[in-house]
């Protein structure tokens, strides 16, 4: 029993290091590989080019309404947003896209204005705003409150911190949806690619004859697209270290979401055989499958039905998985019931794509 599990191993691993050293030597799976890096940096500096073109902002919750700071007295240095209660403040926060200042005002802030004493406030900022930034902000905006109110301000920001959520727009979701772009494209384009290769070189036959079966050929073929596309995921949650909060479950959303496309990839490289017709279906489900996690974010305009079933659509489970590894906490219900739905998907897929191969098999490639 040991024997035959470790001879399993065996050809799986032989399978897949062959894949790799071919993959390797592909233009294609180049190719591929820029466009993933071009596009992972596009959306990782995407909101540095409205950062730049925004004038800082200010959001305040001055619920006891104490003190009315006149937004035109900012002229057009920065922006000023009013907010009604703390919740509402921070809801605000953490559904931007570039870092902003909340401002909680003091029910005594008139009388402190008045007497010319040091005013204190309390800031908060979003998790994943850099130190530098974060004192980029206190700074600017104690000098121009100090202007206006003519007494010293000093805005307190130490253990204020402002998390995102499951459910937060803005930044959390441009980054999810960058990392788990990037996991599509290496593992929907670059898959296809392993089984293409068997065709044009006319090696799928000698391998279903060899000791190899049909399970572990796709085996050895999704290890080596696993390879290939947690590589992608490795960098793309490097690129967006400073947002994420729960490491070990972004690996494993991320695994999930490279078995996932894995298995997508080699169901189309099964399904067709001419490079160009592999082309233009792996984009023709690309573009669906992106689709839904932007449809996801207007779930307050969408009919609850439709919003209930584009919950489960995979890339949307998968995204809001890892806003979920960006949070302060995760709960498992957050998360676990999405990941295995896409595991499930995964196997169905494999499945699929091996009674392809035996249907193949027994028609001749």
């Amino acid at each position: 029993m040991a024997s035959r599990f470790s001879d399993t191993l065996r050809i799986i691993w032989a399978i897949a290091v062959k894949d790799l050293r071919d993959a390797f030597g592909n233009k294609t799976v180049v190719g591929v590989m820029g466009t993933a890096a071009m596009l992972l940096i596009v959306y990782r500096f995407l909101p540095l080019f409205s950062e730049n073109a925004e004038l800082p902002k200010l959001i305040v919750n001055d619920a006891g309404r104490s003190f009315q700071f006149d937004g035109d007295q900012a002229g057009s240095r920065f922006e000023v947003e009013w907010m009604s209660s703390q919740l509402e403040m921070e809801a605000v926060l953490r559904d931007l896209d570039t870092v902003a200042l909340g401002l909680s005002i003091p029910a005594e802030l008139d009388w402190s204005v008045q007497s010319g004493e040091r005013i204190r406030l309390d800031g908060y900022v979003v998790h994943w705003a850099s130190e530098k930034d974060i004192e980029a902000a206190r700074t600017f905006f104690e000098e121009e409150l100090a202007l206006a109110w003519g007494s010293s301000v000093a805005i307190e920001i130490a253990g204020r911190t402002v998390y995102t959520t499951k459910d937060s727009s803005g930044f959390a979701f441009l980054s999810s949806i960058s990392i788990l772009l990037t996991i599509l494209i290496i593992g929907m384009l670059v898959s296809p690619q392993l089984m293409l290769e068997e065709r044009l070189t006319k090696t799928m036959n000698a391998l279903l004859v060899s000791p190899a079966n049909i399970g572990q050929l796709i085996a050895g073929k999704a290890l080596a697209g696993l390879v290939f596309s947690m590589a992608a995921a490795g960098v793309a949650l490097l690129v967006n270290a400073f947002i994420v909060t729960h490491w070990a479950l972004a690996s494993l959303v991320a695994l999930c979401a490279c078995m996932f496309t894995v298995s997508l990839g080699l169901l189309i490289g099964s399904l067709f055989k001419v490079r160009q017709q592999i082309q233009i279906w792996t984009w023709i489900c690309f573009i669906p499958l992106m689709l839904p996690p932007f449809l996801s974010l207007s779930g307050d305009l969408l009919p609850g039905s439709l919003a209930d079933v584009l919950r489960w659509v995979p890339t949307v489970a998968l995204a809001s998985a890892f806003r979920v590894s960006f949070s302060e906490t995760a709960y498992l219900a957050d998360f676990v019931p999405e990941l295995a739905f896409v595991l499930l998907c995964s196997g169905v897929i494999l499945t699929f794509v091996a009674f392809i191969i035996k249907r193949t098999d027994r028609k001749g490639i």
